[in-house]
């Protein structure tokens, strides 16, 4: 499910709440995320891409990413974005210009094989990625 971001506030609540907790943030592929609470140990999965337009995109398996449903199967309320969310989109800038900068010292154009994928097809790459290497 995606998350939409409702307003600048709710981005700005989950940022300051992200930097006041300091999740642990695992990095499990480029653009997926394992986010701990170190107060509790309940662990989340990020995605972090583009959807099928191109736009930026998340998903977190947590409460508020992923909505109960009614009995008729409509969710309770719209994915909201989480603290998970705002402590992946750290780690993930982070990543890429860490990326960015050994690709350049290696004089290699990391755009050329550049492929926008929506967080489900990230596991599924994901998935079939460690599959293969079983």
């Amino acid at each position: 499910m995606k998350i939409q971001l409702a307003s600048i506030e709710q981005l700005q609540n989950a940022i300051t709440k992200a930097r006041k907790d300091k999740p642990l943030v695992r990095v499990v592929s480029f653009g997926h995320y394992t986010v701990v609470n170190k107060n509790t140990g309940a662990a989340y999965d990020v995605f972090l891409g583009r959807d099928e337009e191109g736009k930026r995109a998340s998903e977190c398996n947590c409460k508020a990413g992923t909505p109960p449903s009614n009995a008729a199967g409509a969710m309770l309320w719209k994915p909201r974005l989480c603290y998970h969310v705002a402590a992946a989109a750290e780690r993930h800038l982070q990543l890429a210009h860490e990326i960015y900068e050994a690709a350049c010292e290696a004089e290699i154009n990391v755009f050329d094989n550049v492929r926008y994928l929506a967080p489900a097809q990230q596991a599924t790459e994901h998935t079939k990625h460690t599959q293969r290497a079983a």
